[in-house]
């Protein structure tokens, strides 16, 4: 099984070393991830974290625990929820703390938001992915 309980020191370091790696001009996808109970949709702008997401997706491997900050608000991309995920990432190990489903973080927004502060689903899969329109 790939997801392993790790403390909270080991989590901060992932998520400093995977930081967004997003260039001008590069291309920004959304995800869609789906957990046991519900769903939602995030930003990946991170070409290494689409690369995953597009690999998972064709069913080429598994891009690992989805995982990022979370804000108030749907972002523009999240229809349906009062909560986004700030540019979704894609890690091999997660703390327990941050496991969930879409529809937990829907009952207690508050909570996952202004407590936990971010949002890991271990059941998260990427059932679809599409490039967002670029303005010219």
């Amino acid at each position: 099984m790939r997801r392993i309980l790790l403390i909270p020191a080991i989590l901060v370091m992932v998520l400093q070393t995977a930081g967004p790696g997003h260039a001008a001009g590069s291309q920004l996808y959304v995800a869609t991830i789906k957990t046991v109970q519900g769903s939602f949709r995030a930003v990946i702008t991170d070409p290494e974290m689409i690369e995953k997401a597009k690999l998972e997706l064709a069913g080429g491997g598994d891009a690992g625990v989805p995982i990022g900050d979370l804000a108030w608000g749907d972002g523009g991309v999240n229809k349906g929820h009062k909560w986004h995920v700030v540019d979704l990432q894609f890690a091999d190990f997660t703390v327990e703390l941050c496991d969930g489903t879409a529809k937990m973080v829907d009952r207690d927004p508050a909570y996952w938001i202004d407590t936990v502060g971010y949002f890991c689903p271990w059941s998260g899969e990427v059932v679809k992915l599409k490039p967002v329109p670029t303005k010219r």
